[in-house]
């Protein structure tokens, strides 16, 4: 509610904006559509996590699944360690740096870690419009199901897009009703809002674990071209949504 429709928009525009751009700029550059599909979902929801969730839909090619992972290790990277100095450099205000890595930033950890390096002032305002881009993964995944090319003989799609969303979002979902209800008691919230920090930390160990950089040798120059294309949309269009959200503040 805090984010207004404005902040919920925003995340809708920059979900559905980069996986339709990813699908038209894939066809200039002669990528096959479910190529540019993972990798436009992987950039405009969550990273890896999304493009295994999209993976579920388009069904596709073991080697593009692995493309559109490696993409995302490279450019969750990149975007946590590159905003903060961008961010820096525009002198702009933890708030506005916050919302503006919540967007454009690809994965949700990565998204925490570039705004801790700003300050606490940008983390919340990342995590709400970066889990707001994350609620869309559902209907992205129904609208994958639409623009999925032809399934190859002997591949089926899953039948039921509750099973394609990951159980991660059905456990925040719960986890974030529970905490609004206020039906937990003040130590169990204490006690579980440490143990959420120790098992960030663990996490963010565990993304630097997962990273093969080995696995971006096999990615095709065109590949790279599309990501490099959809990154610098996501950095134009967030910020662009930033002001939308302001503006939409300042109304209220």
């Amino acid at each position: 509610m805090q984010a207004g429709v404005a902040g919920i928009a925003a995340a809708g525009v920059m979900v559905f904006s980069t996986i339709a751009l990813a699908r038209f700029l894939g066809k200039r550059l002669g990528l096959p559509d479910e190529l540019s599909l993972l990798i436009g979902t992987g950039s405009g929801i969550c990273g890896a996590a999304a493009v295994a969730a999209a993976d579920g839909v388009l069904r596709a090619e073991s080697k593009n699944c692995a493309t559109g992972v490696a993409v995302a290790v490279l450019f969750r990277t990149l975007g946590m360690f590159v905003m903060p100095l961008i961010t820096q450099a525009l002198a702009m205000q933890a708030t506005d740096a916050g919302l503006w890595i919540g967007l454009s930033v690809h994965e949700l950890g990565h998204v925490i870690g570039a705004s801790e390096m700003v300050g606490p002032a940008a983390t919340n305002p990342a995590l709400l419009e970066k889990m707001l881009r994350v609620a869309f993964l559902a209907p992205a995944l129904m609208w994958l199901g639409k623009l999925r090319p032809t399934p190859r003989q002997g591949t089926a799609a899953k039948s039921s897009v509750l099973s394609q969303t990951p159980l991660f979002m059905w456990g925040f979902v719960l986890v974030a009703a529970l905490k609004l209800m206020h039906v937990l008691p003040t130590p169990v919230v204490h006690v579980t809002s440490e143990l959420c920090e120790l098992l960030l930390a663990i996490g963010l160990c565990a993304l630097g674990l997962n990273t093969r950089f080995s696995e971006l040798r096999t990615v095709s120059v065109r590949a790279w071209g599309l990501a490099i294309l959809l990154w610098g949309h996501l950095l134009l269009t967030g910020l662009l949504m930033v002001q939308v959200i302001k503006f939409g503040a300042a109304l209220h």
